[in-house]
């Protein structure tokens, strides 16, 4: 299999990073340097562009005659249908999309995707050259079929980019607590995540939950909130995460229905006060000065 790849963000990178280290004949081409002249030899042609870009890099292509007829186009975008690649249906051998549901922001390792899941739309042949892809970069399959966009989209950028925020949050609280030094904060926190992420994978998101709600400690719910009093975004950030593991508690049927309520009426306070305009970034950076005069 040979993949041309357009576009050298960090998804283009990563893939073809991948692709190289596994054996696979790999061409990366950034979209500054403008479209190729000619159809490139390759069996997949990958569109690694934003996915505002997406429709006009098709239809030049198409325009273009580019890729080949024996080619297989795929887009990477979660959120954008297939159909958005329909104008290279005419000078293709397919067109669809392969979604990795990964974070390329730093390096891929010798391991690759492996393990993660690559969301497979569009027509069979696409099918069929994405699986071979998956199987090359060390991926699972889904079939995306049935599957609508924009939740499944908003449900990996809530994870990858809502985590990195709550780990930002959490690294101020731990930069206001005393520990000053930046590299150990994000050491720690990313030990601590990657427990987590094994949990959440080996035994299941319910089961990966602990802590002060899942044990009916309303106490130290309290005494967290108290301590987050001055920052009133990041307790309400706070208040609102204890509600989702209320949920998640009580569905497990471990937890008393007295031990809820008093967690639920611990966190009402906070839910019911009104909007503040300060986010909770500034907030946190505006302590930690304080704290150092």
């Amino acid at each position: 299999m040979r993949v041309w790849i357009l576009g050298a963000g960090r998804a283009g990178r990563g893939l073809h990073a991948v692709l190289r280290e596994r054996g696979v004949a790999s061409e990366l081409r950034a979209l500054r340097r403008g479209l190729p002249a000619r159809a490139p030899t390759a069996d997949v042609v990958l569109l690694a562009v934003r996915d505002g870009q997406l429709a006009s890099v098709a239809a030049e292509l198409a325009k273009r005659a580019v890729p080949s007829s024996r080619s297989v186009v795929l887009h990477l975008a979660g959120a954008v249908d297939v159909e958005v690649l329909a104008p290279l249906r005419a000078h293709t051998r397919a067109v669809g999309s392969a979604h990795p549901l990964f974070s390329f922001a730093g390096p891929v390792g010798a391991a690759g995707l492996r393990g993660a899941a690559l969301l497979v739309r569009g027509d069979p042949a696409a099918r069929r050259a994405a699986r071979a892809l998956a199987k090359a970069i060390g991926a699972r399959v889904v079939d995306g079929r049935g599957i609508e966009p924009g939740r499944y989209h908003a449900a990996a950028v809530l994870l990858a980019n809502g985590t990195v925020a709550l780990a930002e949050v959490a690294g101020s609280l731990l930069e206001q607590a005393g520990l000053a030094d930046a590299r150990l904060r994000a050491s720690a926190l990313g030990a601590l995540l990657r427990s987590v992420a094994e949990n959440v994978e080996n035994i299941g998101i319910s089961a990966s939950l602990t802590g002060p709600v899942v044990r009916g400690d309303a106490a130290t719910v309290r005494r967290h909130l108290e301590v987050l009093g001055s920052q009133p975004n990041v307790a309400e950030l706070y208040a609102r995460l204890v509600r989702v593991q209320l949920e998640m508690a009580q569905r497990q049927a471990g937890l008393s229905l007295s031990d809820a309520r008093a967690i639920r009426a611990t966190v009402a306070g906070i839910l019911s006060r009104p909007e503040r305009k300060i986010s909770a970034g500034a907030k946190a950076q505006e302590s930690v000065k304080t704290r150092k005069k």
